[in-house]
């Protein structure tokens, strides 16, 4: 009869979790669209999709996780305790419906996207590959470009965010 309890327990366990999932999706979905309406940041919206169940997760792991997704780069380990596969993180909280936002497609003020996913480019003389791209918010203060891309370097080690006037084509030589 403990066996018959113990399974009931974890089917329950598993309906609460898959209810959490749910209630995550809707909620990132709901995140989404208030930074596409403008009532909030990308940070912002992470954070309060977070909530705190994540003391470990920073930021930078955040977005590198995510800019990996848009790469299809699922396997790649995230620098987090437990090492997380991208999948696995994105899947654990719910960041599925934020994937799309750090590859922006949208066109600059000029009718263009200067640096598509997987570019390389110059930053300061070091060469780095584009692995993310996102509109800056506009309540960023000063406010230099209209989007910002995330960067790699050479060695495959994720960056950060920069402003797309900070970086340029790579020289040729």
């Amino acid at each position: 009869m403990k066996e018959v309890s113990c399974t009931l327990s974890s089917k329950r366990q598993a309906f609460r979790q898959k209810d959490i999932t749910m209630s995550n999706q809707t909620d990132a979905k709901s995140l989404v669209e208030a930074v596409l309406n403008g009532e909030l940041t990308l940070d912002a919206a992470l954070e309060q999709q977070l909530d705190d169940d994540d003391d470990d997760a920073d930021m930078e792991s955040i977005h590198v996780a995510l800019c990996y997704a848009n790469l299809g780069q699922l396997d790649r380990v995230v620098d987090l305790p437990g090492e997380p596969t991208v999948a696995q993180f994105i899947e654990q909280f719910g960041l599925g419906p934020f994937v799309p936002m750090l590859n922006d497609q949208e066109p600059d003020q000029h009718g263009e996207i200067r640096y598509h996913l997987g570019t390389m480019v110059d930053f300061y003389g070091d060469v780095c590959r584009v692995i993310g791209r996102r509109r800056v918010t506009i309540l960023a203060m000063p406010r230099e470009d209209d989007f910002e891309v995330f960067l790699e370097s050479q060695d495959g080690n994720p960056m950060y965010f920069v402003g797309e006037s900070m970086v340029g084509p790579v020289e040729k030589g």
